[in-house]
């Protein structure tokens, strides 16, 4: 009776790969490519750190890194570098609730910790942000059913994967994210660490209007289709993820933002797009934060030419003096901490026009959180 029950499942919730989502023979588990796409840690590794080494001593290794700055913690380890198919996991439960595998993970947690556990006496998680709630037996029916009849899609590639607005594997390894070393005014990636605040020469020489920027991927590959897709044809599909890695990229941004204010479309360019992107974007980040939009608040006064194709000096030429404050706003504006939200920042062009405009107004400070950054100032075809 087992059996049959299991096969039943298996035919209308076939099993499906944790990575990639593609149909394989049993539950919890990757397809072959998906295997070969993890760079496992074995020994010779530090025994401090457990980062990996190239040579294996035959006996315990201390690495120099250790011997530098000795952590406040014993031993670490990890099952596998943070690449390939391993990062695409991770963000996959981190920020899209996809806890398929974590039975897989287990598995694969105590493996690696293999010592550790020997004298262990319990585990402790690194903060949790909130307790998941459970579901009951009618609402994960209700999923299911939805399930099969409109099956999950990759937002990027359209293929059928596991969960609701994600990404395949493929899309996600893509994805060149932004993180530290970066400049904290113009956010741009840096290539050193210097282990505190840095201000990159680009900054030094031309201080923006606005406060911070912040991106939370270069403008390239499956970031830039997926931006292409949202702004030109229409498909939201992903727009919950978006709001969850504007969260993740704003950070420290957010601690004293009063509220948000996506960057505005002319009344002509709206009409003929039928919605402003950043709105939606906004939309998102208020959704993951609590933070209230205000996408009334900043007016656009004429239309403007795509800055598509246009040079650093006319794309501010193109926006000077193109936005305003509406009158119903202002007192809001006076004093308050804004986190200005667009699609992408190219030379941040018109992201400093609204900062300016903003602070003309009593804006005490104005940052912008933006889903991708173009680093190369020879792509310009956005």
């Amino acid at each position: 009776m087992g059996k049959l029950a299991n096969r039943l499942s298996d035919f209308f919730l076939p099993p499906l790969c944790a990575g990639c989502g593609t149909q394989i023979s049993g539950h919890e588990n990757l397809c072959a490519s998906c295997w070969q796409n993890i760079d496992f840690i074995s020994r010779p590794f530090c025994d401090i750190l457990g980062i990996p080494l190239p040579y294996d001593t035959g006996g315990p290794i201390i690495s120099a890194a250790a011997l530098a700055h000795r952590p406040a913690y014993d031993r670490a380890r990890a099952v596998a570098r943070y690449s390939g198919t391993m990062r695409a996991l991770i963000h996959a439960l981190k920020y899209s609730d996809r806890q398929t595998g974590w039975r897989l993970f287990g598995r694969w947690m105590k493996s690696a910790a293999g010592d550790l556990l020997k004298d262990t006496d319990f585990l402790v998680p690194i903060w949790v942000k909130e307790t998941a709630r459970s579901e009951d037996s009618l609402g994960k029916l209700a999923n299911r059913l939805s399930d099969f009849f409109l099956p999950p899609l990759c937002a990027g590639c359209g293929t059928q994967i596991s969960g609701h607005e994600n990404l395949c594997a493929s899309c996600w390894q893509n994805i060149d994210f932004i993180s530290r070393p970066f400049c904290d005014i113009l956010g741009i990636p840096l290539p050193y660490d210097t282990g505190g605040p840095i201000i990159s020469a680009a900054a030094l020489a031309h201080r923006p209007a606005y406060d911070r920027a912040r991106a939370v991927a270069r403008y390239s590959g499956t970031m830039r289709a997926l931006i292409h897709a949202l702004k030109y044809s229409d498909r939201q599909t992903g727009w919950r993820l978006f709001g969850r890695w504007m969260k993740s990229a704003a950070g420290d941004l957010l601690k004293d933002t009063d509220f948000l204010v996506p960057i505005p479309l002319n009344r002509r360019r709206l009409w003929s797009r039928r919605f402003n992107q950043a709105a939606l974007l906004a939309d998102a980040l208020s959704l993951e934060t609590g933070l209230r939009s205000e996408p009334l608040a900043l007016v656009r006064n004429r239309p403007t030419r795509s800055q598509v194709g246009l040079s650093p000096a006319q794309r501010r030429r193109n926006v000077s003096g193109a936005f305003s404050l509406a009158k119903r706003k202002r007192s809001a504006v006076k004093g308050a901490n804004i986190l200005l939200v667009d699609d992408v920042i190219t030379t941040g062009a018109t992201a400093e026009a609204c900062a300016r405009k903003l602070k003309e107004e009593g804006a005490l400070r104005v940052d912008i959180i933006a889903l991708a950054m173009v680093t190369d100032q020879e792509l310009t075809t956005i």
